[in-house]
């Protein structure tokens, strides 16, 4: 993952609201939806 992706991911996992329900592919999304999980959105479901 490039510097680019990374920013990516850590945009994309700040967009998630606590208790949310998304649908995450593989790679860069699931990076996203599990970054926000662990730091700040904890009871969101990610399924993919």
């Amino acid at each position: 993952m490039n510097v680019g992706e990374e920013l990516m991911a850590i945009e994309a996992a700040r967009r998630l609201s606590n208790g949310t329900v998304c649908f995450v592919g593989i790679g860069l999304p699931s990076t996203a939806a599990n970054l926000g999980r662990r730091t700040h959105a904890l009871r969101t479901k990610g399924e993919g």
